[in-house]
């Protein structure tokens, strides 16, 4: 092996070892996007992890780390301008051994000089910002879920809305793009509900009911970690 092999060898070695991946029983705000309770029930019934990400390897987590390096150059640029403010993760208990994590990625002050606004970061690669006229959905529900749990928790946050900033990895003539998010009252009230059925499976060992109708559905075939479990 020549040393420039080597070279590339020993830092994508560094990198894996630096990537940690998600773990454990903990519901995410992010994994209530497209939340399933029967498939957090099943995992709970069966020892598995519900949270079990696949390791990322190589090219992918340069792209990952890269992003991150971008995220923290935008909050530190926040926190010099003098309008950041301090957040930590928000948590709502569901029974007492399961719990709903949500870690917004910052807060600013802005026309309310007394609160502070959620916001939640994420870069882009390629052409996309150039194209972009409005944000992501699962990025509007992201920042709905923040809202109604710094709300839950009566953290000093504005409850109604936050926002969402994308930021371009490639030089850009139009760099960064920021949008307003509402809060989603009612995609809130299919969270709760859903966390409902939750806390029922944990008092009375019920299974929630399913929400494909075949294991070949399209949520089933991208998203469930367990449909064979599923429809036995």
């Amino acid at each position: 092996m020549t040393n420039t092999e080597l070279i590339k060898q020993h830092i994508y070695t560094g990198l894996e070892k630096l990537h940690t991946c998600r773990t454990g029983m903990d519901i995410h705000a992010t994994n209530l996007i497209d939340f399933c309770p029967r498939e957090f029930a099943l995992c709970k019934q069966m020892n598995l992890l519900y949270n079990d990400e696949e390791r990322v390897t190589g090219n992918r987590i340069i792209t990952f780390k890269v992003g991150t390096a971008v995220e923290g150059v935008i909050l530190e640029a926040i926190k010099v301008a003098d309008v950041s403010a301090k957040i930590d993760p928000f948590y709502l208990n569901i029974t007492s051994d399961i719990q709903v994590i949500g870690t917004p990625d910052g807060a600013m002050y802005l026309d309310r000089p007394e609160i502070p606004y959620i916001i939640e970061l994420k870069t882009t690669g390629k052409d996309e910002i150039e194209t972009m006229v409005s944000p992501y959905i699962n990025h509007c529900c992201q920042i709905a879920l923040y809202l109604w749990l710094a709300e839950i928790r009566k953290a000093p946050f504005v409850y109604d809305v936050g926002y969402v900033i994308y930021i371009s990895k490639l030089e850009k003539k139009e760099q960064m793009k920021v949008y307003e998010v509402q809060r989603n009252d009612a995609f809130i009230a299919r969270v709760r509900e859903q966390l409902l059925a939750v806390k029922t499976f944990s008092k009375t060992g019920e299974l929630p009911p399913r929400i494909c109708n075949s294991p070949i559905a399209l949520m089933a075939r991208t998203q469930c970690r367990i449909p064979k479990l599923c429809f036995g």
